[in-house]
């Protein structure tokens, strides 16, 4: 009996003074949303790349400009290996290119795809698991082409995909054979 008394008493102070609770209860309902984003977005920063085994010593280069607050991963071709010769802090490097829109060729029909081109490098600094393939014919040979695992299978379906050819083409045709896919 004594509970129902104290629960009448808190409902008359809400009622009474309404616009002082709503404030606290709005006002502690975005801090603790604001709370649960801002642990969310650290948790989620911390993961990424976690499972590198040299995350602590990879670093990604940005242009910034002064005019703006934006920053840009476009760097001139040679940048990495001036860096690497000049700067003796920096043992190694990659670069990763975005492509746009390739057409890859297989079995006669054409699929539109994006491409990332990278340095024979990206595999020393980076720990991705093979499958399948072996990363000194990556480095040795010019010009091949490393799929996932779902894309090996989504290409080739019959089987295994190393060695086989796909043709890619842009603006002219160029033969690329796969010599290894990923996990």
């Amino acid at each position: 009996m004594n509970i129902y008394k104290i629960i009448k008493e808190y409902i008359r102070r809400i009622l009474r003074n309404y616009k002082v609770y709503i404030v606290s209860i709005l006002g502690m309902t975005v801090a603790i949303t604001a709370a649960f984003h801002i642990y969310f977005f650290v948790a989620k920063e911390y993961s990424v790349d976690s499972f590198q085994s040299q995350k602590k010593n990879i670093y990604r280069v940005l242009e910034t400009n002064k005019w703006s607050n934006l920053r840009s991963t476009f760097m001139v071709m040679p940048l990495g290996e001036v860096l690497k010769n000049e700067v003796p802090e920096v043992e190694d490097f990659t670069r990763v290119i975005q492509h746009p829109r390739y057409k890859i060729e297989h079995k006669g029909e054409k699929v539109s795809q994006n491409f990332k081109m990278v340095d024979p490098s990206f595999f020393s600094l980076f720990d991705f698991p093979l499958i399948k393939g072996s990363i000194d014919h990556f480095k040795e040979t010019p010009n091949v082409i490393v799929l996932s695992q779902k894309k090996a299978h989504e290409l080739f379906p019959e089987g295994n995909a190393v060695g086989k050819t796909i043709t890619i083409t842009r603006e002219n045709s160029r033969t690329k054979k796969v010599t290894k896919w990923l996990l």
